[in-house]
């Protein structure tokens, strides 16, 4: 991808890591997935022409107009007021916000915003919006409602309006092959209160080593592999 060279390594692999195993898509222009990561803080400081602004307006408009076809076909008996209530939800900066961090914009997101003042934005909501632009531009309508529907199937929980989360291991697992250090795992029933939980430790010895419990193994490595990627400052 010639249009991401100038990036880190582990910054193109987190693009490409959307793209194919999160959006699911194929990029053509790829130059309009990193404008839709360009925050105005990040332009003003170097001196760009460019920000997600316009992608983000033009993102927000198709994503409406896509939620408000889903809930209608999805919930056939239901009336205006509780459709509108639902596609309320779903367009919300909270529910944006949220959808956005879980498919891993907070770290490829470029600002010049300070990490509080970050937490209580709305930027990954915003960059999430222009991402939408960006692939509906890129690849067109049909592509674009495509995407958004492989999402709302993997990543939310449409009866209750959650956001699941995304899938940590492969990430982390990609970035260490990246690296070319192997990592170690160790993995042992414990017992919390009266239940038997599992305990996951990833450990990479260069990195150090980062443990996680859950109710079964399958969560228990997700959840180190995320806390590990916190620990980097890859999220």
């Amino acid at each position: 991808m010639k249009a991401f060279r100038e990036e880190s390594a582990f910054y193109q692999l987190r693009l490409k890591h959307l793209f194919k195993n999160i959006l699911e898509i194929k990029p053509k222009q790829e130059e309009k997935y990193l404008q839709a990561m360009v925050h105005k803080s990040y332009a003003q400081l170097h001196g760009l022409d460019i920000d997600n602004e316009r992608l983000e307006f033009l993102g927000d408009a198709m994503y409406n107009a896509f939620c408000s076809e889903f809930v209608f076909r999805k919930y056939e008996n239901n009336a205006e007021g509780k459709l509108t209530q639902l596609k309320s939800k779903l367009a919300s900066r909270s529910f944006l916000n949220g959808l956005g961090k879980e498919l891993g914009l907070n770290g490829l997101i470029k600002h010049n915003i300070d990490q509080e003042s970050f937490r209580g934005s709305n930027l990954s909501g915003n960059a999430l919006e222009a991402l939408f632009g960006a692939v509906y531009l890129d690849l067109g309508n049909k592509k674009f409602r495509s995407m958004l529907n492989n999402m709302f199937q993997k990543y939310v929980d449409i009866e209750h309006v959650k956001v699941a989360e995304k899938d940590y291991k492969s990430l982390f697992w990609q970035y260490c092959q990246q690296l070319k250090e192997p990592i170690e795992v160790v993995a042992e029933e414990v017992v919390v209160g009266d239940k038997k939980q599992f305990r996951i430790t990833l450990i990479v010895e260069s990195l150090g080593a980062v443990d996680a419990i859950a109710k079964n193994k399958k969560l228990a490595q997700q959840r180190a592999s995320k806390l590990f990627l916190q620990k980097l400052g890859k999220l």
